[in-house]
């Protein structure tokens, strides 16, 4: 959430804007959504949000190395594979 800010709408200064960012598994952003939200929006506190984000990141974070080792142990078995069958 973050406060509206366009000195041409008069009406809408102050208003909040909920936006919703959409990261892939890569942790790129691939989109962007803004809206306006209404008086009665019901939606988390700051600090829940953050607490979310960081408690997400961090199992992404230890997936990839998961990945990055299956990777590595995926690739050793392969070249042994290789040099197994080249005898």
């Amino acid at each position: 959430m973050h406060k509206y800010e366009n000195p041409t709408k008069l009406e809408d200064q102050e208003k909040e804007i909920l936006t919703t960012l959409y990261i892939d598994a890569h942790l790129d952003i691939r989109g962007v959504e803004a809206v306006m939200a209404e008086d009665n929006t019901n939606i988390v506190s700051k600090e829940i949000m953050v607490e979310m984000v960081n408690k997400l990141t961090k199992v992404i974070l230890e997936m990839q190395a998961e990945i990055d080792e299956i990777q590595a142990n995926y690739n050793s078995l392969k070249e042994k594979c290789a040099q197994f069958l080249e005898k």
